[in-house]
């Protein structure tokens, strides 16, 4: 319990200290984009020191798939909040979250979410969806990467065993060109979901798929390219419990 209350009081106080760090960066941001970045590496701050609080020992496996320069899809299953938490802050080009609309009404938070580009998604709202999931093909093609978990929630039965991945979510790269990275992530559900509100110390794997065009996919599968990432991150998930 004491690891939760250490972490909702640097939470509060992040939150507090980056009104000010936002309003400065606004005036910047008129002046140039690279603003939005330097937003975008202190929210992966703060979440990294969010999983040190957690005691999350973090293994990350295929660190050199990770694309040095353009944008990419990355696509993960989805397990718990610390799924982000965790993963965000390894990813250091300019990238956006795409997440659940009820974020939007946390207050500063949002603020910061929406400083950053990140996009807020109504599952209820297919037709919203489809203009999310537009609106971040647009962001990949201007070079922006997109960070999606196309399971639309999270999977609370068994780790190796995802919900249906969906193939809107690739829409990202068909209209982009960019190149998907699947990225596995195993053991955030053990931190949080499985002890609220307690934060548990665990092991979190992370690992990163090579990245693959979707114009290069099996025959097969170039109508759904959901089933094709979906089979390649539980064969990784798998290596991850052996």
């Amino acid at each position: 319990m004491l690891r939760f209350i250490i972490a909702i009081i640097f939470v509060v106080l992040y939150l507090i200290l980056s009104l000010p760090i936002m309003g400065i960066l606004w005036i910047v941001r008129l002046f140039t984009p690279k603003a939005t970045y330097v937003m975008q590496r202190i929210v992966q701050w703060a979440f990294s020191v969010v999983w040190h609080i957690a005691g999350v020992r973090l293994e990350v496996r295929g660190a050199e798939n990770l694309p040095q320069d353009g944008a990419s899809l990355f696509v993960a299953n989805h397990r718990g909040f610390f799924d982000v938490i965790v993963g965000y802050p390894l990813l250091k080009s300019r990238t956006i979250i795409v997440a659940k609309k009820s974020f939007r009404k946390i207050p500063i938070l949002n603020l910061n979410m929406m400083f950053i580009g990140c996009k807020f998604i109504d599952r209820q709202n297919p037709r919203q969806g489809v203009e999310i999931i537009k609106a971040c093909g647009e962001e990949a093609k201007n070079g922006t990467s997109v960070y999606i978990f196309p399971e639309g929630t999270r999977n609370r039965g068994d780790a190796l065993k995802l919900l249906p991945f969906h193939d809107g979510s690739f829409m990202v790269a068909q209209r982009s060109g960019c190149p998907v990275v699947p990225m596995a992530i195993t053991g955030t559900a053990e931190i949080f979901e499985q002890h609220v509100p307690k934060l548990k110390a665990g092991k979190v794997i992370i690992e990163f798929g090579k990245p693959e065009l979707l114009a290069d996919l099996p025959k097969e599968y170039k109508k759904h390219a959901g089933n094709y990432f979906a089979e390649k991150i539980t064969r990784m998930l798998e290596e991850h419990v052996k």
